[in-house]
């Protein structure tokens, strides 16, 4: 029996091949083997950079909280005491001129010819003993490749022929040949092609394979189709050219260069025959059957000749004195981008012309950008562009640290992130290694990064350690650029001059047992009852899976991964892993279901928690990771926890089930080397069998949190919070604020965090079935808490899975939930908050202008409030009475929406002049009280927008705010009293007489060449006030020393300890006294 080869999706004008079984059991999602893969996997996952959106650990546990060493191979500052800097990664000379540095930019859509004649499976293409074909492969031991023979990544391999005919006559074409076809099925394709008057039309598009079940070769697939071809079709000098090609093309994963999908490919073909007019056209001295074999010494191929593909250029270039729009940060110095400013990509003597932009007029004279139209190809393929690092010895000579044990490594550099999302366009990076010269394929965390309102010099830092083969003794970096409006759907209409590279460095560090690497998406995401149920009379329908964040489904089905996914390494030289990583669990279980759980085998009970819940512990061993084909994946394993509940995707197991409405799980992973290291994830393990706090990523919520009411009814929390920020930071701002209003996380209010809400991945609270709820699972809650961030894309999802939506329908499920029986309030706080929400279709404009009764006015507010990246807020309704700080100044000038009520709402807050004073007509809160009935009841509802992230909210340090009291505390506290939700606020002081020490912000800032450090002592008493870098290197001690009761203050020069002048920017200042530290952030710009 055969498996199949199947027609590319949507191409009907050719039937199918179907050899044996059923396409599905080549294209079927993923099998509960191979949960991995994604379904999209193939594309990599889109964000926005975070540094805490992968988990890395390679720390004993013991050690977890210690600083590990660290050296550099490559670049950056030394870490030995004499901050001198390695002038590698610079991209200049001793003079700072431009300069490459032994970097070399590469275009990756610029492959080189792989056909090639060859007896390799080729036997049932012909019967003839040593029978020879047109291979599109490589052989085995081909460098960068995993499992050859067999094919690569981005190919798009072309072979062609021509033939002349009568230009005045009409010419039926027959094209006939047998092929073995050995591709991943749905990815990558076999394509046959015909010229009609310049462009190519597609003949056949054929994807999978022609194997049998046992992975050999008997029956060739055939191609024998015949097409009329007019004068006007005709091609070449004088229209006299019949042009004929074929072609094979892979996306970016899953071949035999990785080592994903091992093959017998990529195609074998032969006995090619062509027609005209039913007779035979032979090339030059043949017969016009190509059987490729050796004709005394000439190849045997009838005009079939390998032609180089198109590609779109290489502009790698060093770019000098770019201009940017980033308040806070300039690098003076030069960058490695890839702008296309009109000069010769450098693989080319042809020009595009140059790129512009019809938005962005910033970056090199010219305001050229990065090309969006294909370059070179006219759009036939979108840029792929690399810088590709010099080699890097592993064993550093020069270093007395290298130590030959010290296996971590991670990669820093700067990158100028200017992206936005609708572009399409997104920066990337990898790394490989090499054993004796043998280069490992190059590897990443499959994200490639956007970076939308607004743009920023981003400081990076990847961990590497588990990237790296065993034995290397050199390594490389890759930075670059990649086109991928066209492969995510986006309008790819425009560009910036972003991305831009710059101080890149590549250390060592050292480690104490195997590395581990997982992204936020690949874990395990809190969720509502999978069925839709909502009633705790019925608890058994009121299972909750323990699913992935992350969508896997290639279709409209949503469907979590049911394992997460995490990579493991040994990075000890001599050491290997003795088995696959295990999870260790407890469950925090809800008594109300207690009747209706079914513990796992081997699960043991470990006491209680603070509301006298049984807590249970267990442990799950983890397998390696295979994909569909079923080849493990090195490195990579699955690991899922026991009674799941029931399937809800084909590739699910239905089990019993343990995790119900109001309980938590906690979780940790663990692996051993054979030198008996052991290393956990998270590394910091603190918590998770005691009653503090553990790792929230680690912990995950079975929602609503109904527990028994204790006189036969149910209860749960009236507020929901919606965490749509994921951990890109602010949580500890929310939980403070809540917890000084006297309401405790999973008593008083529910939490629904989205791992990694940047990547759109499927899992917002709109998700219902996956993860997220329905209307009627959302109904007990009264108050819904929203917090975006800065984020300004993959806000509030309309459910089309189109632009910066995915499958969740978030908007609906809130319409619904608004719509319902009972008193019904929400805030929700964004910088892009409106915007975002204009972005995502018609269906958020309508949930912005209807429901919050907004009026978004423009994606940054600052032009309308003079200028200002730090405006004072103040309130205009009389529900409110804490004025505050919008923060929006470096590290990242943040871009505030402006907003304006529509007719039935009215403003909440307004932004200040710079006195806070006067109110500018911008405002900055928007309320939309009214009153709705429903059977025959009023209820009433209430919106209040914030056009900035609850982050943003910072104190005013003028004296109108009471000393002691974050405004955040005092916002909060004023909104849950506004939606009448019971509080216990905190007990205010009079200002501004404390006994606390207060900082005012540095003035200027961002500030050349000083700023000033203001500071109120309590009393007599020491203080310390120390200047630190990014990289949290101690700069400049300011004072360390006594100060008087009173105010005071301190100027920073810009300088080092050493009185040298330091670059520009971003500085903190830390100011410890009076059992205080307060730090603050400081821009110098030059």
């Amino acid at each position: 029996m055969t498996t199949s080869l199947a027609l590319r999706a949507g191409r009907a004008s050719v039937p199918a091949f179907v050899l044996g079984c059923a396409l599905a059991a080549l294209l079927a999602a993923p099998s509960a083997s191979a949960s991995s893969r994604n379904g999209s996997e193939e594309l990599p996952s889109i964000a926005r950079y975070s540094d805490n959106q992968v988990q890395h650990s390679t720390a004993v546990p013991v050690l977890a909280r210690a600083a590990a060493d660290s050296f550099n191979l490559y670049g950056g500052v030394r870490s030995d005491g004499t901050n001198d800097r390695r002038p590698e990664g610079q991209f200049q000379n001793i003079d700072l001129a431009p300069m490459w540095q032994g970097w070399i930019g590469v275009d990756r859509t610029e492959n080189p010819v792989f056909w090639n004649i060859s007896e390799f499976n080729a036997a049932n293409l012909d019967a003839a003993p040593g029978n020879r074909a047109m291979w599109s492969g490589v052989p085995a031991g081909t460098t960068g490749f995993t499992t050859a023979p067999g094919y690569g990544n981005n190919w798009n391999d072309i072979i062609s022929w021509t033939g002349n005919t009568n230009p005045t006559l009409f010419t039926t074409v027959r094209l006939a040949f047998d092929y073995n076809l050995d591709v991943e099925p749905g990815y990558d394709f076999f394509v046959v092609e015909y010229d009609s008057a310049g462009s190519w039309i597609e003949w056949l598009s054929v994807t999978g394979t022609n194997k049998e079940l046992d992975g050999t070769f008997l029956t060739a697939a055939t191609f024998d189709q015949s097409v009329l071809f007019t004068p006007l079709m005709y091609a070449g000098t004088g229209n006299t050219e019949i042009r004929l090609r074929m072609r094979v093309t892979s996306d970016g994963a899953w071949s035999d260069e990785d080592g994903l999908w091992p093959t017998k490919g990529a195609l074998q073909m032969d006995n090619i025959r062509v027609w005209f007019e039913g007779n035979l056209v032979p090339g030059a001295g043949g017969d016009g059957i190509a059987t490729f074999e050796d004709l005394a010494g000439v190849d045997d191929t009838e005009g079939w000749n390998p032609v180089p593909s198109v590609f779109a250029g290489d502009f790698a270039k060093i770019l000098l004195n770019l201009s940017d729009i980033d308040p806070c940060r300039d690098i003076l110095g030069p960058q490695a981008g890839f702008i296309d400013d009109g000069t010769p990509p450098s693989n080319s003597v042809n020009s595009t012309g140059g790129s512009i932009s019809d938005n962005w007029s910033y970056g090199v004279i010219g305001n050229w950008v990065v090309n969006y139209t294909g370059g070179l190809s006219l759009g036939a393929i979108p840029i792929n562009n690399e810088f590709w690092s010099p080699v890097i010895d592993w064993d550093d000579p020069g270093s007395v640290e290298d130590d030959p044990l010290i296996g971590g490594a991670f990669l820093r550099f700067t990158v100028w992130q200017h992206l936005p999302l609708g572009n399409g366009i997104f920066w990337v990076w990898s790394v490989r290694s090499a054993e004796s010269g043998d280069w490992s394929p190059w590897l990443n965390r499959n994200f490639v990064y956007y970076g939308d309102g607004g743009g920023i010099y981003n400081n990076t830092q990847f961990d590497v350690t588990d990237l790296l083969s065993a034995n290397r003794d050199a390594v490389q970096i890759s930075l670059g650029v990649v086109d991928m409006a066209d492969a995510f759907g986006f309008p790819g209409s425009d560009a910036t001059p972003s991305p831009t590279f710059d101080s890149v460095s590549f250390w060592r560090y050292n480690v104490g047992g195997p590395a581990f690497s997982t992204r936020n998406i690949d874990l395990f995401q809190d969720s509502f009852p999978n069925s839709g149920a909502n009633d705790p009379l019925a608890p058994a329908a009121l299972a909750v899976r323990m699913d992935m964040a992350r969508d896997v489904s290639t279709g409209s089905f949503n469907a979590p991964g049911d394992s997460i996914v995490v990579d493991v390494s040994a990075t000890v030289p001599g050491t290997e892993l003795i088995a696959p990583p295990s999870l260790e669990w407890i469950l925090e279980a809800n008594p109300a279901f207690d009747a209706t759980r079914s513990l796992p085998a081997g699960a043991t009970a470990a006491g209680n928690n603070a509301l006298g819940w049984a807590r249970w512990r267990g442990t799950v061993a983890g397998d390696s990771a295979r994909t569909a084909s079923g080849v493990a994946v090195a490195g990579r394993f699955f690991v899922d926890l026991p009674n799941d509940g029931p399937a809800i995707a084909s590739y699910h197991s239905s089990e019993p089930a343990m995790f119900f409405p109001g309980d938590r799980i906690r979780y940790f992973l663990s692996a051993e080397d054979t030198g008996g290291q052991i290393t956990t994830l998270p590394a910091d393990t603190t918590g998770f069998a005691g009653a503090g706090d553990y790792s929230r990523l680690f912990t995950v919520r079975a929602l609503p949190s109904i527990i028994d009411d204790g006189g036969g009814g149910f209860t749960q929390p009236e507020i929901l919070v919606v965490n749509d920020f994921g951990h890109r930071g602010g949580e500890a701002h929310w939980l403070n604020a809540f917890t000084l209003n006297g309401l405790d996380e999973d008593v008083d209010y529910d939490t629904y965090t989205v791992r990694g809400p940047s990547s759109m991945v499927s899992n917002g609270i709109g998700t219902s079935g996956a993860h997220g709820a329905t209307a009627d699972q959302l109904s007990g809650y009264e108050t819904i808490f929203y917090f975006a961030g800065n984020l300004a894309s993959g806000l509030l999802s309309d459910g089309t899975n189109q632009g910066s939506n995915d499958k969740g329908d978030d908007i609906d499920v809130l319409n619904q939930w608004h719509a319902q029986a009972g008193n019904r309030h929400a805030a929700l706080f964004g910088d892009y908050i409106a915007a975002g929400l204009v972005e995502s279709g018609s269906d958020g404009l309508s949930f912005l202008n209807g429901m919050l009764g907004v009026e978004f006015i423009d994606d940054s507010v600052r032009d309308e409030i003079g200028g200002q990246s730090a405006p004072i807020v103040v309130p205009v309704d009389p529900q409110f009475g804490t004025s505050f700080v919008a923060y929006g100044g470096c590290l990242q000038i943040n871009e505030f929406d402006s907003i304006m009520p529509l007719a039935g709402a009215s403003a909440g807050h307004a932004f200040t002049d710079t006195g806070g004073l006067t109110p500018y007509q911008s405002v900055a809160s928007v309320i939309h009280a009214r009153t709705d009935i429903v059977d025959a009841q009023i209820y009433d509802r209430v919106d209040v927008t914030f056009p900035y992230g609850f982050s943003f909210v910072y104190d005013e340090i003028s004296g109108r705010t009471s000393v002691g009291l974050q405004s955040r505390v005092l916002l909060m506290g004023e909104l849950l009293q506004f939606f009448g939700q019971p509080v216990n606020p905190p007990t205010q002081t009079a200002a501004p007489k404390s006994g606390r020490l207060s900082v005012a912000r540095n003035v200027p800032n961002p500030f050349n060449p000083s700023t000033s450090i203001a500071f109120s002592a309590p009393s007599p008493g020491k203080l310390s006030v120390r200047v630190y870098n990014m990289r949290g290197e101690l700069v400049r001690v300011l004072h360390d020393g006594p100060v008087a009761a009173g105010q005071g203050s301190l100027l920073w020069n810009g300088e080092d300890s050493r009185g040298r002048s330091v670059g520009s920017g971003i500085y903190f200042y830390e100011v410890r006294g009076f059992g205080e530290r307060i730090t603050g952030k400081m821009a110098l710009v030059k």
